[in-house]
């Protein structure tokens, strides 16, 4: 007797599991690479903030001198963002990357040489144009691998290399200030800019060997797995087409990335207000000495990176970006209103900015999953360097104003008193301004 037996359907929970192990394989073979690269990003930025006090004396800065020379270098950013990540899309990651790492970190080595507040304002714009279309292009490249319902987890990890970056720039800033002033006649900070630069040039190196363009150049991917990955991609593109997107900006989608620009310039005018006040505010609430000021500002850092784990995948576990994004808003500004109100008091200050780092850390992880469910994806490389050039606006304004108020109140922490209605405001626009249906769709 013969016995019929039918053919078996895939099982979902089976396929799901293989996409998982895919998707973890690419993890493992990008990120590291694209982890370490963010992190000299982020400490060529901002390791101006722990060289303030020295730079102070040595240039004759003043406070509202020192906040322009911080905020100039997203003007510099700004001009050549969106060329930046045209580029990319034309020409490739691994070239764009690597000219772009090679000469940040020229410059930021180079910038040991100035002698004068002019002349350091001058070296951040410089430095600003070299970087440009760093992080937008970042961005753009976990578009060619993952899709829009695996990738908030891809950018929260390299999200992670700024915590990363702060823990490992307090004390390595604080030692080489503090240790190696007076080293060869050059002063603590000239070995700071020199020692923390270099680095920049060598990764920049390893991404021209070591990253490919894309999926269909990765041979280290099975011909299957290449072709389930674009596969994945090429249905959302197909999805996004078929539920109303189309390959240009009509009138909506402008009002979109204008949405999307303001919300990014609100975020990122707490991240760096933050970031480059964070040694001043600690050493207004008592703490003297740059290695004690280094090891202290690990401790928000370390806070903020666990926080934004925490909430990032929250996030893609439900499938929601919303009310992720505002509740992470109106948490840092209840941090900046502690910063304000305590900004004497090592123990209400250091939990303010544990708070703030928090909410704008987990806010920014969150924020950067909306772009591409809200717009069609035949704009994206376009539109994500517009929102972030525009967001710049709030990077650069937010230390330049902190700067101009610290020289009238005497406190960079009264200074931050306004901040918190700005992120009140942000957190309001966002759940009014994204009150559509997300295209993010469930894991394949």
């Amino acid at each position: 007797m013969t016995t019929y037996t039918p053919r078996v359907k895939p099982v979902p929970a089976l396929r799901e599991t293989d996409d998982a192990q895919l998707y973890r394989k690419v993890l493992l073979r990008l990120i590291p690479v694209l982890f370490i690269s963010q992190i000299f990003a982020f400490l060529d930025r901002v390791n101006i903030g722990f060289a303030k006090t020295h730079m102070t004396g040595d240039l004759g800065l003043s406070a509202a001198q020192y906040g322009l020379a911080a905020g100039v270098f997203f003007v510099g950013n700004m001009l050549l963002e969106i060329p930046s990540n045209l580029w990319l899309h034309r020409f490739g990651a691994r070239k764009s990357l690597f000219r772009i790492m090679l000469l940040w970190g020229l410059v930021s080595s180079a910038t040991m040489f100035v002698r004068t507040p002019h002349e350091l304002v001058l070296m951040r714009f410089v430095l600003g144009l070299c970087e440009a279309g760093f992080w937008p292009g970042v961005l753009l490249y976990l578009t060619y691998w993952f899709p829009a319902a695996r990738r908030a987890n891809a950018v929260a990890i390299c999200l992670l290399a700024p915590t990363a970056a702060g823990v490992l720039a307090g004390p390595l800033s604080g030692w080489i200030l503090g240790n190696l002033d007076g080293a060869a006649g050059l002063h603590g900070w000239q070995w700071m800019f020199l020692i923390e630069g270099i680095p920049a040039c060598f990764v920049g190196v390893l991404l021209r060997i070591y990253l490919p363009d894309g999926p269909r150049d990765a041979g280290w991917l099975r011909s299957d797995e290449r072709a389930r990955l674009m596969a994945a991609l090429a249905d959302e593109s197909a999805e996004g087409r078929g539920s109303g997107s189309h390959t240009g900006f009509d009138r909506a989608h402008w009002r979109t990335t204008a949405l999307f620009a303001f919300l990014l310039a609100c975020v990122l005018s707490g991240v760096f207000l933050n970031v480059f006040w964070l040694p001043t505010i600690i050493r207004e609430a008592g703490v003297h000495g740059d290695l004690r000021i280094g090891l202290y500002s690990v401790v928000p850092y370390l806070v903020s990176g666990l926080v934004m784990v925490l909430v990032s995948r929250h996030s893609d576990a439900h499938g929601e970006r919303r009310w992720h994004f505002a509740g992470s808003m109106f948490v840092a500004a209840i941090g900046l209103a502690m910063i304000a109100q305590g900004h004497a008091s090592l123990a209400i200050a250091l939990p303010g900015i544990c708070l703030l780092g928090s909410g704008l850390s987990a806010a920014l992880a969150v924020f950067w999953a909306l772009p591409p469910a809200y717009l069609p994806k035949s704009s994206l490389p376009g539109a994500i360097a517009a929102i972030n050039m525009i967001g710049g606006i709030g990077a650069m304004a937010g230390p330049w104003l902190i700067g101009l108020l610290r020289d009238r109140t005497g406190s960079v922490s009264l200074a931050m008193a306004p901040f918190c209605v700005l992120l009140l405001i942000a957190a309001i626009c966002a759940v009014v301004g994204t009150r559509k249906r997300s295209m993010i769709r469930e894991p394949l």
